[in-house]
Formats: C-alpha cells, sequence, structure tokens
C-alpha cells in the first residue's frame, strides 16, 4: 500500500512565508516562525524516514528560521523606540 505524502512540509512552507512576511510587526512573526520551524524539523525527521526528498520541508525551515531571526530584530526595534519615546 503507498503511504499518502504529509502535508507538514507543505504547512511548514506556508508558516515560513506567512512569518517572513510577518516579521515587520514582530509579535506576530516570532510565533509563527516558530511554529513554522517545529513543523519543519517534524517533515525533515519524517521525509528522511520515508527516504524521499524533503525540499519543502527544508525550505520552510529556512523560511522560519529568517523570519525568527528577523522578527527579533524588530521586536528590538520596537522596545528601543517605546523605551526612547517614554524617556
Amino acid at each position: 500500500m503507498e503511504q499518502k505524502p504529509s502535508k507538514l512540509p507543505v504547512a511548514a512552507l506556508i508558516l515560513g512565508l506567512l512569518a517572513l512576511i510577518a516579521a515587520v510587526i514582530g509579535f506576530i512573526g516570532l510565533p509563527t516562525g516558530f511554529i513554522g520551524l517545529v513543523l519543519g524539523i517534524i517533515g525533515i525527521v519524517l521525509a528522511a524516514k520515508a527516504s524521499k526528498g524533503g525540499n519543502k520541508a527544508t525550505a520552510g525551515l529556512v523560511l522560519s528560521v529568517l523570519a525568527v531571526v528577523l522578527s527579533s530584530i524588530s521586536v528590538g526595534c520596537w522596545v528601543c523606540v517605546v523605551a526612547l519615546a517614554t524617556a
């Protein structure tokens, strides 16, 4: 019997893209990026077990990592702006 392909890599890719777009608003990009990161790692592990290419999972993982980094920078900038505005 043939196994159905996992939808986790596609979900990781979509969440990675959404998180990258939402990275400007750090508070939205961070949780989305972390969820995409987890799904990307699970997708890569499942692809390795199935001996099938995990290209979408890898792309989702890379996009999620970029989104988390950019979101963290964005949150840091927002904190600095608020701190300077209230000083």
